[in-house]
């Protein structure tokens, strides 16, 4: 099964994911990386941190970025 990376982005930040997870697809890593976005986004909002600017890219095991997810766009149901 390949391995994705969600490596967390803002404009004055960055997080790389070191480990990665598994998943069966891209389609797949992606549902799970809006799921995160929202946790990260629930946190973010809760300090008093506008989420506008973050993202999540989701990279293979070589490190090229296959997607990227705005936190934003996750707030309607169909980014899922």
């Amino acid at each position: 099964m390949p391995r994705f990376f969600f490596n967390v982005r803002s404009v004055s930040r960055s997080a790389n994911d070191l480990e990665g997870e598994s998943f069966s697809n891209l389609a797949v890593a992606r549902a799970e990386a809006v799921l995160a976005a929202r946790e990260i986004m629930k946190e973010l909002v809760s300090r008093g941190t506008h989420p506008d600017g973050f993202t999540i890219e989701i990279a293979d095991d070589r490190g090229t970025i296959l997607d990227v997810v705005n936190f934003t766009e996750t707030l309607t149901r169909e980014s899922a």
